[in-house]
């Protein structure tokens, strides 16, 4: 993967969909996460945002998940964040995220309170 890269991967856990985010999520790959966060929040279902292989989050990165969070509660859809890291769990924080969302340490933790 090179420097700039970005690959979304969804995963059907059967408690919620995963959508595992890795690389930089920055005006130049938004188009490639921006179709991908789209399809999620249609299916309907549960979603982890789960970004513990994201190594950068700028604002526009930032304006997409909140965009789609916003769907997925006009949906009544659960949708939480884990496994954020160092700068970008800061950013989320830096935003107070955790007051809209919840975001867990880890993808497990995560599909455990969804679960339950």
């Amino acid at each position: 993967m090179s420097e700039g890269a970005l690959v979304v991967r969804t995963i059907d856990d059967g408690a919620a969909t995963v959508l595992e985010v890795t690389g930089r999520l920055e005006i130049g790959t938004l188009a490639i996460a921006r179709e991908k966060f789209a399809e999620i929040v249609a299916g309907g279902g549960p979603v982890v945002l789960d970004l513990g292989h994201l190594t950068y989050l700028s604002s526009a990165g930032l304006r997409l998940i909140i965009i789609a969070l916003k769907q997925a509660q006009a949906n009544r859809q659960p949708f939480v964040i884990a496994g954020a890291r160092s700068a970008v769990r800061h950013v989320l924080d830096s935003i107070g995220l955790r007051q809209f969302c919840p975001i867990y340490r880890n993808r497990t933790e995560a599909l455990a309170k969804l679960a339950s």
